[in-house]
């Protein structure tokens, strides 16, 4: 992916700084405005600049947590006809939540672990102090587990739109694993930038305002 991006990026005139360290984004003294980003020195410059929430202290705000385990297995997830890919929501309802929780699964077909292994991973919108708590009804359904990594990060959001300071900032990643938000903040980001949908029946790439 960050090839076909670079590619893309040199295709329409563009800038692409791959596996730079220490980026930080680039503020107009005069405007405020967002301009390009800096590493090592250099400023790739830009009209507007668009970024997850850890580029910009200051212009976002904690929304929630979000807890996850990863979980490595040597047999395909339980009771789903050996499905070597899966997805599975437990609705909140029905384990007393508020939230619901979500079930992955997938395995070597995918490329994602060895031969013969499987991986999966439960998630959930944090909702009391004890996380790993709330996700058992997850792992419950995953049989013998070889190795389990439990991670709890805070979800940031956008204090503004980006119109006025340039500044586009997409929303932290929630607990969903089918990606639905994350395509929602996407076209929403697109339409922040262009002042219009995105529509994918035509090349709306190409006739887009991007002036900012």
């Amino acid at each position: 992916m960050p090839q076909s991006f670079a590619r893309l990026s040199a295709v329409h005139g563009g800038t692409y700084m791959l596996n730079k360290p220490d980026i930080q984004v680039a503020y107009d003294e005069e405007t405020g405005r967002a301009c390009g980003a800096t590493s090592e020195g250099a400023t790739a410059k830009g009209k507007f600049v668009v970024g997850d929430p850890s580029y910009f202290p200051g212009k976002v705000r904690k929304v929630g947590q979000v807890v996850r385990a990863l979980c490595l297995l040597n047999h395909p997830i339980p009771n789903v006809n050996n499905a070597e890919s899966v997805q599975i929501i437990i609705p909140a309802a029905q384990c007393g939540r508020r939230n619901d929780v979500y079930v992955l699964g997938t395995s070597f077909t995918h490329n994602v672990c060895a031969k013969g292994r499987y991986f999966a991973s439960v998630s959930t919108t944090v909702e009391s102090a004890d996380p790993q708590r709330e996700i058992e009804v997850g792992l419950r359904m995953l049989g013998a587990i070889d190795e389990m990594f439990v991670n709890v990060c805070d979800v940031f959001a956008p204090v503004s739109d980006g119109v006025n300071d340039g500044a586009f900032i997409s929303t932290g990643y929630d607990a969903t694993t089918h990606f639905e938000t994350t395509m929602r903040d996407v076209m929403d980001i697109y339409k922040r930038i262009t002042g219009k949908d995105l529509d994918l029946s035509k090349d709306d790439a190409a006739q887009a305002d991007t002036s900012g």
